[in-house]
């Protein structure tokens, strides 16, 4: 995806898992047809050290608490925040 397409996405979803795969790379897409059974909807197959589970998927675009994770981990790489209101 160009800059521009993310730039237009509306909050949601889609947006919240292509931020999860930026920060964490852990989303593994083999079982993305599973997700829509059962209670899986609004989870994502993660896989962590070579262990695999289904887990919530936080709402980075729409709740501030869960952005302001995305701002810590930025910050604990070494990269700088402003922020103007």
């Amino acid at each position: 995806m160009t800059p521009e397409e993310i730039k237009a996405m509306e909050p949601g979803r889609e947006l919240d898992r292509l931020i999860r795969i930026h920060l964490y790379g852990d989303i593994d897409d083999t079982w993305k047809w599973f997700e829509a059974w059962g209670n899986h909807q609004g989870y994502n197959w993660v896989i962590k050290d070579d262990e695999s589970a289904w887990q919530a998927l936080s709402k980075y675009s729409s709740d501030i608490s869960a952005a302001w994770e995305v701002v810590e981990k930025f910050k604990n790489e070494g990269y700088l925040f402003s922020l103007k209101i």
